[in-house]
């Protein structure tokens, strides 16, 4: 497909890219294609978990981005810390999506990554999209929607995926996860969470050791998680009240 090649070439000459991931159509495909063209490494996909959103969300979005082979990284935010977001005014969407995608970019720069992506696409652009304007702001670039990208060619640019066995796409575009994804998404989730337990034992808030084990889920070899796994149940052994 000519425009998935165009997409793979425009990726490449970033090097490196954090990526707004939600878990839907357009930024699953992004995501994909990222992988493809930068490698694991070199691609940092990001959620922003606010008030606004539910566990279940984080969760789907993880395992989608999981079945790609990428450790989503979740970002917790208080709304109530959003200067002039609780006054509900009326350019709360904008607010709001300036805020997300703040939080976000402290996030990849803070790892070194310069360039943050969304999946906002062509035909997003004659909708009303007051958030638009803060994704400008923050230089935040949508290579969909740069390249011509519409809902239906993103739709039949899944195929791939769907050809893999990975995903179902419902006629509203709705993603559902399938077994051969699974597999990969547990084993991901389960490296979050055995970290996740590890960082609490020593001491770690548990807001904090979750965030740390976003951070170090992707990059810990097999070894060194085996070693932390043995510790983790030697001390649970020692103290099974902390559990």
């Amino acid at each position: 497909m000519d425009e998935e090649r165009r997409l793979l070439a425009w990726l490449k000459e970033k090097g490196r890219v954090a990526l707004a991931f939600s878990g839907g159509v357009d930024s699953t495909y992004l995501l994909s294609v990222a992988l493809e063209a930068l490698g694991r490494e070199n691609v940092l996909p990001l959620l922003v978990q606010a008030q606004l959103h539910s566990r279940r969300e984080g969760s789907e979005a993880r395992e989608y981005a999981a079945k790609l082979g990428a450790a989503l990284q979740i970002l917790p935010m208080d709304i109530a810390d959003v200067p002039g977001l609780v006054e509900n005014p009326p350019d709360r969407c904008y607010i709001c999506k300036r805020a997300l995608f703040a939080r976000m970019e402290q996030e990849a720069r803070a790892r070194g990554f310069g360039v943050i992506l969304d999946g906002t696409n062509a035909d997003d652009v004659g909708d009303y999209r007051p958030g638009m304007r803060a994704l400008a702001e923050l230089g935040v670039q949508s290579p969909l929607k740069e390249l011509g990208f519409t809902k239906a060619s993103v739709s039949i640019a899944m195929k791939k995926l769907r050809e893999n066995g990975y995903i179902a796409v419902d006629g509203e575009g709705n993603l559902t996860l399938l077994e051969p994804g699974l597999e990969i998404a547990q084993r991901i989730y389960s490296r979050h969470q055995l970290l996740t337990h590890f960082f609490v034992q020593l001491g770690v808030d548990e807001q904090t050791a979750a965030e740390d084990a976003c951070k170090a889920e992707h990059i810990l070899s097999e070894q060194t998680l085996e070693k932390i796994r043995e510790s983790a149940l030697r001390n649970d052994a020692a103290h099974p009240q902390a559990k």
